[in-house]
């Protein structure tokens, strides 16, 4: 039987030979996201923000190369094959509105309100996780979704929701927790406390049934691997 627990980092070896992480910030990680990437990913932000009427909701951008644990995670759940990830204009939309326009409700929630600096880590959530959950099906259409999370060096967890449409990752939400949320869902989940690890399940963007993950990230082999439960 699998640990439950995992987590995926900057890793180095102590002087016992224990392994410890060492968390990005957000400054640091953004320094990783390729400059067009994280530029394209600002724009759109901008058009919605701006709250320019004639925006095409479709419109769509690739935001880089799927990486190997996403790409992995997804097999593994659905034995799917993802070749490319996007985001469009109504999903930033979804995410501005939802998580970010309103700054007050977002910090009552216990979560950070996303402003573009945020959006623009997408990638490097989706290119470095530490949990990658499965979300269960969407309304309506019934696509299968996933769930990636990744934690940064002031405690907050970031997470992307997104649905998988053919062989295309389609972003559909983000949200942040703050450091003490993120420990409280810990707690509910009955781990540990260490804010270097993180295995909590991530609700649905549409206040639906919390999604019931199944894979985790090994941080010893650095491989997607099931849980029994």
């Amino acid at each position: 039987m699998f640990s439950k627990t995992a987590r995926i980092g900057a890793r180095h070896l102590t002087d016992n030979n224990k392994t410890s992480f060492s968390l990005l910030t957000m400054k640091d990680a953004a320094q990783a996201v390729p400059e067009g990437i994280s530029a394209r990913l600002k724009t759109f932000w901008a058009k919605v923000v701006s709250g320019r009427r004639k925006l095409n909701g479709k419109h769509s951008i690739c935001i880089g190369e799927i990486s190997e644990k996403v790409k992995n995670a997804v097999f593994d759940i659905y034995g799917k094959n993802v070749t490319r990830q996007t985001i469009t204009i109504d999903d930033m939309k979804h995410i501005y509105y939802r998580h970010g326009k309103n700054i007050a409700k977002e910090l009552a929630d216990g979560q950070i309100p996303v402003t573009e600096e945020i959006v623009a880590l997408i990638p490097d959530v989706l290119t470095d996780p530490d949990h990658i959950n499965c979300g269960g099906k969407t309304k309506g259409q019934g696509y299968d979704t996933i769930v990636v999370s990744k934690e940064y060096a002031d405690g907050c967890v970031h997470t992307v929701h997104a649905v998988i449409n053919d062989s295309t990752l389609k972003i559909h939400t983000l949200y942040v927790w703050n450091e003490e949320k993120a420990k409280n869902k810990r707690l509910d989940c009955g781990e540990v406390t260490d804010s270097r690890q993180l295995r909590a399940t991530m609700p649905d963007p549409q206040n639906e049934a919390p999604s019931n993950p199944n894979v985790y990230i090994n941080n010893i082999t650095n491989s997607i691997e099931k849980i029994n439960t």
